[in-house]
């Protein structure tokens, strides 16, 4: 092989090689461009799941504060039937306990006073 030949054939090799690594290089931005392609609605995806997450722990703490006013409506309710209760109790005592003692201060009011201070009384 002359020295022409040889050096034709190693440019011819050199451009091969060139026209492989530019096609190895297209195909390496072309996945890249796909890479980030894809890469941008994942990192949509991931900022709507963040979101999401906000969310969801915002629910759970409303659900919890539900259910703490639920337990605290249940108490005031359970307190209020109790008072109820007792005030019935209450009054079941004061009624009969004022009518007697009304009934003592007239009986004393009628002994000590004379009949014209007692019609000023109840008029």
């Amino acid at each position: 092989m002359t020295p022409a030949c040889r050096h034709r054939k190693q440019s011819y090799g050199i451009i091969e090689h060139q026209i492989a690594l530019e096609e190895q290089l297209r195909v390496a931005e072309s996945r890249r461009d796909a890479a980030f392609v894809a890469f941008r609605p994942l990192k949509e995806l991931v900022d709507y799941m963040t979101k999401v997450d906000r969310l969801l722990k915002i629910i759970t703490e409303l659900q919890k504060l539900k259910l703490s006013l639920d337990s605290n409506e249940k108490q005031l309710l359970e307190k209020h039937h109790e008072w109820e209760r007792h005030q019935r109790s209450v009054m079941e005592v004061i009624v009969p306990y004022s009518k007697s003692w009304n009934l003592r201060f007239t009986e004393k009011v009628q002994s000590k006073l004379s009949r014209e201070l007692r019609d000023m009384i109840y008029v």
